[in-house]
């Protein structure tokens, strides 16, 4: 869908890579956020806890980063198979 997005807008190549980078991007974003706020509720109900703080940090060093590489390896491999696919095809009516 980035792939037709960039091509029928006409936009440059460069506007795909900002694309793929952008929808990678996304969910440990999320993760984190939701991580956040998942411990501040716990925070609340045990004030003297280090559980959040712990669940945090794994998250942003361990999660974050396996979420997001997992994201841009299927994000470029689906722009890829576009482009095959678009290539096969102008190769066959061409």
């Amino acid at each position: 869908m980035v792939q037709y997005i960039v091509r029928r807008k006409g936009w440059p190549t460069s506007v795909l890579a900002l694309l793929v980078f952008a929808g990678s991007v996304v969910w440990p974003f999320t993760l984190v956020l939701y991580t956040i706020y998942d411990g501040s509720r716990y925070s609340i109900q045990h004030p003297h806890d280090d559980a959040p703080g712990m669940v945090l940090a794994s998250v942003i060093y361990v999660g974050a980063p396996f979420v997001f590489f997992a994201g841009f390896l299927l994000i470029s491999i689906g722009v890829a198979l576009a482009c095959l696919k678009n290539s096969l095809r102008v190769n066959q009516v061409g």
